[in-house]
């Protein structure tokens, strides 16, 4: 389930090419991609899917608070597991304030190998 193959593209959402045809995603690459673009998005940039994006950005001008943290976690753990694409037994969210202004979500991701994926994301609260 999680190390389905896809089309690659770079963080820029740009396709990456390989010998002049499209580079394919290895191992967990694919859920990486669709992890960071959940993580990313804001709904309704994706019309059709109105529950794809975490909406991170919501958080801005928010205090830096347990409340707050929790907030993005579930908003993160909601738009990971919409449309079953990860199993919401297999993921974690963790908020941690790391600085004044700013909330990282550790996203940890039972893929079935030895260590779990683990993605960070920085939300800045500025």
């Amino acid at each position: 389930m999680y190390n389905e193959r896809d089309i690659k593209f770079s963080k820029n959402g740009d396709i990456v090419l390989k010998g002049g045809d499209f580079d394919i995603t290895k191992g967990t690459e694919s859920l990486e991609q669709d992890v960071y673009n959940r993580a990313k998005t804001n709904n309704p940039d994706w019309y059709l899917h109105d529950g794809i994006g975490a909406d991170l950005e919501d958080l801005r001008g928010e205090p830096n608070t347990r409340e707050v943290g929790e907030r993005g976690a579930s908003s993160l753990f909601s738009a990971l597991t919409y449309g079953d694409r990860i199993n919401a037994y297999d993921v974690k969210v963790r908020p941690v304030p790391t600085k004044a202004n700013e909330i990282t979500l550790y996203t940890f991701i039972n893929t079935g190998e030895s260590k779990p994926l683990m993605m960070p994301f920085k939300v800045n609260l500025e």
